[in-house]
């Protein structure tokens, strides 16, 4: 029972739909209610249509069988429409959750998981519900359909009781077993498909090693284990079908070779013995569905658990007073961090990056440059003390207006899927006139590469920019950092891995954004640093040296950064 509420846990702030779900059983007990008259009809129109075809009865049995149809038709339309509207307020919450998860979480878990909870798992608690109602109409059917049955004789319905609900639990084994081999073919058919794509991925390297015949080999060990699982799933099904068929010929053999013996002795009709027989069948249907149900709610509530997984998880704090509309310093005091339980990245890193000038952090791989960047914006906060803002905690202050006294452009994934437009507005908040775009796109040297597409402004740039070149998307990034015309400008290597031509646009596209605005830039490059009023030199997590650029000069450390480009 806890691990029944603690699935209900996934539903908590999600509306439900009690009324579709109240229609969904209401109509689907309404529909076996109406099979089951219908059976029970069946006897008197079979019993009389020996002499003569009795009208009411007929018509009757018309009527109920429409109605059956009728309800059939209403339950599956409102029971959908129950399972997609709870889908649905769950993925819009879980959505709504992941976007305020502090940014570790996406460290934990890979984009694909993310997107798969939040659509196939979404659909559990749904799944769930419809199990529900399903149990309620199995145990309303099973009720009524025994009274009916004791009704037409006490012996038959005794070994009815007995034989039905046998041939239920062998449903309930298989659908275990069933489960279990799923999440085995599951895991097989995944780890085999990974392998297989990322060797195609590698063929390069394969081929350099002349590995040919060892990936051919493990290969051939990977479609083995994909028999075995398709085989034992073979296996399975074909046992359950001959358990169920021998249980069902029993069954039928029982109830005629009783049924005629009680015909001969007068206590049963042939109408009655079809209709006892197609009660036993719905019944039956009834209790095997319920069945399989059980075996599969394990499963149901694996994913579910997933789903809470998610719930359960703190977002980011983001209250707080309103960060200072007036520029000041940044100050790191004496901050340490880390990543997750793994080591410092950080150690006591104490240096202040000065308003309304640019600085620039240098240094080699792993020295901490991008970590720094991290945690001006709040994506983690530090281990130990604090970066600060006009003498107070930056933690302090609320998480929205902090963030938004920020501009960035990044070393890649700068665009996100949709059309240019879109992407220069992107978080913006507000309606921006198309005067401020063509300012905005001629500013930072993208106006004509947009225009060049057939739909301008309206072009959608591609699954990650893929419609414009690279230096052509970082001029598109520094445009939408004009039109945020923040306080703070952040510049993570913007022109990384651009050819001569394409860092020549985004420089002097960045030049102009970097007017009168306090700006930190991750530098790669002599040229890249040397624009900078105040240089921070990082080694291996903390700061060997910080000042001007003439200041580091006279002591070498600036210059030993970049020895190589000199």
């Amino acid at each position: 029972m806890k691990k029944f509420s603690r699935s209900f846990s996934a539903l908590h702030g999600v509306k439900l739909p009690w009324l579709l779900i109240a229609l969904s059983f209401v109509f689907s007990a309404a529909m076996m209610n109406a099979e089951l008259q219908a059976a029970t009809l069946t006897a008197g129109i079979i019993d009389t249509s020996q002499n003569a075809i009795d009208a009411k009865l007929l018509t009757n049995f018309i009527v109920v069988t429409a109605l059956a149809a009728l309800f059939r038709i209403c339950e599956y339309y409102f029971t959908r429409r129950m399972e997609e509207t709870i889908s649905q307020r769950v993925r819009c919450k879980l959505w709504n959750k992941i976007m305020h998860l502090p940014t570790k979480y996406y460290d934990e878990d890979n984009g694909n998981e993310l997107v798969s909870r939040v659509t196939t798992d979404a659909a559990a608690p749904a799944t769930l519900f419809s199990m529900v109602v399903s149990f309620a109409v199995c145990v309303f059917t099973v009720v009524k359909g025994f009274v009916q049955l004791f009704d037409y004789n006490t012996l038959l319905a005794t070994w009815s009781l007995i034989i039905i609900p046998i041939t239920g639990l062998i449903c309930l084994l298989y659908a275990k077993l069933t489960y279990k081999l799923g999440v085995y073919t599951t895991v097989t058919m995944a780890g085999s498909l990974g392998y297989l794509a990322e060797r195609v991925r590698s063929f390069r390297l394969i081929k350099s090693a002349v590995a040919e015949k060892l990936e051919a080999e493990k290969g051939s060990h990977s479609f083995r284990r994909m028999y075995v699982a398709d085989f034992l799933n073979w296996i399975i099904v074909a046992g359950y079908q001959l358990a169920a068929s021998l249980f069902s010929i029993l069954f039928i053999v029982i109830v005629f070779v009783i049924g005629g013996q009680l015909m001969q002795k007068g206590e049963l009709t042939i109408g009655d013995l079809t209709s006892f027989y197609m009660i036993c069948g719905i019944v039956g249907i009834q209790l095997m569905q319920f069945f399989m149900n059980v075996g599969s709610v394990a499963g149901t509530f694996g994913t579910i658990q997933k789903i809470n997984s998610i719930s359960s998880c703190e977002p980011e704090r983001a209250d707080g007073a309103a960060a200072p509309a007036l520029c000041a310093d940044i100050v790191f005091d004496n901050v340490s961090f880390g990543y997750h339980d793994e080591r410092d990245v950080l150690h006591d890193v104490t240096v202040t990056i000065p308003a309304g000038k640019v600085t620039a952090i240098v240094g080699g791989n792993g020295a901490g440059k991008s970590t720094m960047f991290k945690l001006i914006t709040r994506l983690y906060a530090p281990k130990t003390s604090a970066v600060r803002f006009h003498g107070e905690n930056a933690a302090d202050y609320d998480l929205t207006s902090w963030r938004s006294r920020f501009a960035y452009v990044f070393q890649r994934d700068g665009l996100i899927g949709g059309t240019v437009r879109e992407n220069l507005t992107y978080g913006l908040g507000r309606e921006v006139s198309e005067d401020e775009l063509i300012a905005a796109a001629k500013s930072a040297n993208c106006y004509d590469c947009v225009m060049e597409k057939p739909a301008g402004f309206d072009e959608d740039v591609g699954l990650g920019g893929a419609n414009f070149s690279g230096g052509q998307g970082q001029c598109i990034c520094i445009a939408r950092a004009m039109l945020r015309n923040a306080d703070y400008l952040l510049l993570d290597e913007a022109t990384s891995n651009l050819d001569v031509t394409s860092t020549e646009l985004v420089t002097e596209a960045m030049d102009r954004l970097m007017k009168d605005r306090t700006t930190v830039m991750i530098a790669h490059s002599y040229e890249a640093a040397k624009r900078a009023d105040y240089v921070i030199v990082m080694r291996d997590g903390t700061v060997e040296a910080a000042g001007t650029p003439d200041a580091l000069r006279a002591s070498n450390a600036y210059y030993q950064m970049f020895s190589k480009s000199l």
